[in-house]
């Protein structure tokens, strides 16, 4: 058996807690990384290159990676697999690429004509209760981070790569995941019932799929 190290990627404002199901699974048969991502600052904003860079310094020692995200953890497991060598990646609903439907482009769009105008009343009931709760600076990273990644970039991933999706969830569907498949060259998808977080509901399944994917 390889000498893979395992890291694990949390989504966007969780902790390495959410992930820890996992851990306590893959500890048994490898090293396992259950990392914090970059907390949100009220200070300093961040972009994709802040976060990469702050995953490369705890992992950059390591050989043999297995990068294993949900979420927005997904989305930079992707960028970093477009980057640096990593053997082999697992996506749990990723929001590496999400194709705006037109309702969310007009969205955006009055969203942006309300927000220049300066209409208070209305812009604001554009905005999700996500960026809704942040302030300044922290609504300047969720901005950053919430555009896709470059389809240049996603083609460039060579690592092995397996794509795990859920019918019902309404923040990563099943169009975004099967075009995520489709940028990824030789990328694998699998669908599940269930929301965006029903990995928990499935762990024991999805953790059997991810070692025999790694096995294989």
């Amino acid at each position: 058996m390889k000498n893979y190290t395992i890291i694990l990627l949390h989504g966007w404002n969780q902790t390495k807690e959410s992930m820890s199901c996992f851990e306590k699974i893959f500890t048994k048969y490898y090293e396992v990384l259950n990392i914090n991502l970059l907390k949100l600052s009220k200070k300093n904003t961040y972009d994709f290159a802040d976060y990469i860079n702050d995953l490369h310094e705890q992992i950059k020692d390591k050989k043999n990676l297995i990068l294993i995200g949900h979420s927005f953890g997904g989305k930079l497991a992707s960028l970093y697999a477009s980057k640096y060598e990593v053997e082999k990646l697992i996506l749990i609903a990723p929001s590496t690429y999400i194709k705006k439907s037109l309702k969310v482009r007009l969205k955006i769009y009055f969203y942006k004509i309300f927000k220049c105008l300066k209409i208070n009343k209305y812009f604001n009931s554009f905005q999700s209760n996500d960026y809704k709760i942040l302030n300044g600076k922290e609504k300047e990273t969720f901005n950053n981070i919430v555009k896709n990644i470059k389809k240049t970039e996603l083609k460039n991933i060579i690592s092995k790569t397996l794509i795990i999706g859920f019918k019902d969830d309404k923040q990563v569907n099943y169009k975004n995941l099967k075009y995520l498949k489709k940028l990824i060259n030789g990328s694998t998808l699998t669908l599940y019932n269930g929301d965006h977080f029903a990995y928990f509901n499935y762990l024991e399944e999805i953790s059997l799929q991810i070692l025999e994917f790694i096995y294989d």
